[in-house]
């Protein structure tokens, strides 16, 4: 599929959500793409649950939202840095933040970043990155998400990363 000038692999079960894409061009005809992929399928109940229980919580009512972003990088981009940074700016506004880990990986031929983060709402989340360099460009792959199968997101979010092209 293409989507301004990022072409990607659309992963099964998941659809380009038009409202939450776009491209922003700047004077140097560079543009940064956010595209916004939401799962097809879910089990949204029709009336809401409000409750406090974790124990409530149907992982399945909500679907799954996967979200890419380029950045323009003013010099070499560093996906470990983009990542130590984004950590800071999210614990300042999220409860009981952790970095579960940040690991090395590759994207193709460019170095990159495996990150998951960890912080409470009124449930556990996780926020899953996958960040890379190209050319002068940093990349994000993301997913807030349960810790329910988490495994089987990552493996989503290896193959969706994998499969674009800028």
């Amino acid at each position: 599929m293409q989507f301004g000038r990022c072409f990607f692999k659309m992963p099964q079960g998941f659809e380009l959500l038009e409202s939450g894409s776009r491209l922003t061009c700047n004077d140097d005809n560079n543009n940064t793409v956010c595209i916004t992929l939401i799962s097809k399928y879910s089990n949204i109940a029709c009336e809401p649950l409000l409750s406090e229980n974790p124990q409530d919580l149907n992982i399945g009512a909500f679907p799954a939202v996967l979200m890419f972003n380029t950045f323009i990088s003013e010099q070499n981009p560093n996906p470990e840095a983009y990542a130590q940074l984004k950590a800071k700016e999210l614990a300042k506004h999220l409860d009981q933040f952790q970095i579960v880990f940040c690991n090395p990986c590759k994207i193709r031929e460019n170095k990159g970043v495996k990150v998951q983060f960890s912080f409470v709402t009124n449930f556990k989340m996780e926020q899953i990155q996958i960040i890379w360099a190209v050319k002068s460009e940093i990349a994000v792959t993301s997913m807030i998400t349960s810790c329910c199968n988490i495994n089987n997101k990552w493996i989503l979010m290896e193959e969706f990363a994998e499969s674009v092209r800028l």
